[in-house]
């Protein structure tokens, strides 16, 4: 639950094999962030995997860095391929560590090319680093990125596949012909950087929650997890819109709606107190409990 991630949809692995299959002459990668790893699995890689962290500027997080590992090579059958998705299926199932590259290039090249991309600048001179291998992350990077920044990123790769929330297998678009890469390192401007904090919102409620709430944690188990993220969103999106500034407030809101499994987002009472303006900062819960949504 405190990933947001329903497990692998069954007809997931069919999926993509089947892709595989159609682009054949590529090599094919499983793109695994070693950051969710379990600790109390061993996790062995192949010799031949490549640590996206195994360079400068990133050389100090190597332990925990993302790593391509051999799916598919020109003149392997599917089941090769088969037999070795099927333990990191199993493996990553639950948690936002998976996604999946083509190319005609090496493991080892396309790591060596993203290494001097995972930092990034802000116009502020701030560095931040980059979890493109982050699947809660991966899927806005394609959209808030820049059509010249996502074609750096995408430069040695035919195809880019990822698992969704849903545990469903989802493409990212690739850059239009034509579009020249940005060179490293790559500069978000301050509407990227509160674009990318906005969409993080909803992971970090999720996470706090589950650390310091564990009642409400207990309660939102009870769901799928990507219920439960649709709703911290929702809550979130509303709480914006109506001025709801505050973490006590907007934790009120949020423990209402757990309650009532998402209810609590559409309903007239509730929606009429908050853009009445009904309520005071720091006592959201009084006026939730004053329209009665909870019976």
């Amino acid at each position: 639950m405190d990933f947001a991630q329903d497990p692998m949809s069954p007809h997931m692995a069919n999926t993509l094999l089947a892709q595989v299959a159609q682009d054949a002459g590529q090599h094919w990668y499983l793109l695994c962030d070693s950051a969710f790893n379990n600790h109390s699995v061993d996790v062995t890689y192949r010799d031949e995997s490549a640590n996206c962290y195994g360079q400068e500027p990133v050389l100090d997080l190597a332990r925990g860095g993302p790593r391509l590992i051999l799916l598919h090579q020109p003149g392997d059958t599917v089941s090769v391929a088969a037999e070795r998705l099927a333990p990191w299926l199993s493996h990553c199932s639950g948690r936002p560590m998976l996604s999946v590259v083509s190319s005609p290039a090496s493991a080892h090249d396309i790591a060596q090319h993203w290494s001097s991309l995972h930092l990034v600048r802000t116009e502020s001179g701030e560095r931040y680093l980059l979890r493109m291998a982050d699947t809660r992350t991966l899927p806005v990077l394609a959209y808030f990125l820049k059509p010249a920044q996502w074609a750096a990123w995408t430069h040695l790769l035919a195809r880019w596949l990822y698992i969704d929330r849903l545990g469903d297998l989802r493409e990212l678009p690739m850059p239009a012909a034509g579009v020249a890469p940005a060179r490293a390192p790559l500069m978000l401007d301050d509407a990227q950087v509160d674009q990318l904090a906005l969409y993080a919102e909803p992971d970090s409620m999720i996470a706090y929650l589950s650390e310091s709430m564990p009642d409400m944690r207990s309660e939102a188990e009870k769901m799928r997890s990507s219920h439960w993220y649709q709703i911290v969103d929702d809550v979130l999106e509303i709480a914006r819109q109506h001025g709801v500034d505050r973490i006590e407030d907007k934790v009120a809101m949020l423990r209402v709606a757990c309650l009532t499994r998402g209810a609590s987002t559409t309903d007239a009472r509730v929606l009429e107190m908050l853009r009445g303006k009904r309520w005071q900062p720091g006592a959201m819960d009084d006026a939730l409990l004053a329209t009665g949504v909870l019976g």
